[in-house]
């Protein structure tokens, strides 16, 4: 490692990732600010530190606290995803999915990279792409709720609502074995169906997801 990184307490990472998990943003700072302050080059801690102006929407420092990671070490394929959902937050798009790709060259495993793309994309008012990234997603995940979600409004907007309903109906009961998920699909569900005007069947969707009980 660099001369100049010194030693940090083991679990100080750990630690400051907890309190993030548990909403506990400001003790999670104090904690990240007093590890960089002894050991600026260290790579757990930028890490950190990204996910944590990541969580507040703090696009300007998440870029600068990723970019000196990358500069530590240039292959770490979720510092470049990182990286590119804080250029996102910048509509930086194009550096965005620069950056995305170069996340996806060196892991292309991860489904999140497939539906961050589709994110970027629609941004850019690319719908058909962003579809097919979006598809990628749920090939790697097929519970992934949120990919589901997203493909039901990518072809809405494609004017295929026919088949945003349906696919939506299908993930309800490919993903009824978890209640979070279940929720999201349905509640989704319920949305489309309103603005359609069905609205029996949204209160129906809706009934359902107050058979779940309170959202975790």
């Amino acid at each position: 490692m660099p001369g100049d990184v010194k030693r940090r307490p083991v679990d100080l990472v750990k630690t400051a990732q907890r309190a993030i998990a548990s909403g506990e943003l400001e003790r999670a700072e104090s904690l990240v600010q007093r590890g960089l302050e002894r050991s600026p080059r260290d790579a757990a801690l930028l890490g950190v530190a990204g996910v944590l102006a990541t969580a507040r929407e703090e696009w300007e420092p998440a870029l600068a606290h990723l970019d000196a990671l990358l500069a530590l070490d240039g292959t770490n394929p979720w510092a470049h995803f990182a990286r590119a959902r804080a250029l996102l937050g910048l509509d930086r798009l194009d550096d965005a999915l620069a950056a995305l790709h170069r996340s996806r060259d060196l892991d292309p495993s991860d489904p999140g990279l497939y539906e961050l793309e589709a994110t970027i994309l629609r941004a850019r008012g690319e719908l058909d792409a962003a579809l097919y990234a979006c598809e990628g997603a749920i090939a790697l995940d097929a519970h992934r709720a949120s990919a589901y979600s997203m493909r039901a409004e990518l072809l809405d907007a494609l004017g295929r609502s026919d088949e945003a309903l349906e696919g939506l109906r299908a993930a309800v009961r490919k993903l009824g074995h978890g209640a979070e998920s279940h929720r999201a699909i349905l509640e989704k569900l319920a949305e489309m169906l309103e603005a359609r005007g069905e609205h029996d069947e949204a209160a129906a969707a809706r009934a359902l997801v107050a058979q779940l009980g309170p959202k975790r």
